[in-house]
């Protein structure tokens, strides 16, 4: 059961991200994998904490983060969009993508863990 829960929620994610990435259009910058990566990071972030707190099943665990999260983010489309971004020249575009993923996805976990503390 639980490997149909993770297809299904991993489903539900993809479309969620195409959904966003579509109102972000990319304009030499590729804004909605950033947007989905930074929200994907609050959201685990906020859940690992919830998790902890409220002793979810481990099932639900996997459906949500392994199904639902690892449909939703996407670091694969990030490393391609990296790669793009350079091999175009735009070497800063790049590097620059790249530190505001890892800087602001883990200010994104922090802030995720910080307001879901708040609220239990």
């Amino acid at each position: 059961m639980t490997w149909l829960a993770v297809f299904v929620a991993g489903g539900l994610g993809a479309v969620c991200r195409v959904a966003m990435t579509g109102w972000l259009p990319m304009r030499g910058f590729p804004w909605g994998t950033l947007a989905v990566n930074l929200l994907g990071c609050l959201v685990i972030g906020a859940l690992f904490e919830v998790f902890e707190d409220h002793h979810i099943e481990p099932q639900v665990r996997i459906a949500v983060v392994g199904g639902f999260l690892g449909g939703f983010t996407t670091f694969s489309a990030f490393g391609l969009e990296c790669w793009g971004l350079a091999t175009d020249g735009h070497w800063g575009l790049a590097a620059g993508y790249a530190v505001a993923s890892l800087l602001l996805g883990v200010l994104g976990v922090a802030l995720g863990v910080g307001a879901a503390r708040a609220l239990t």
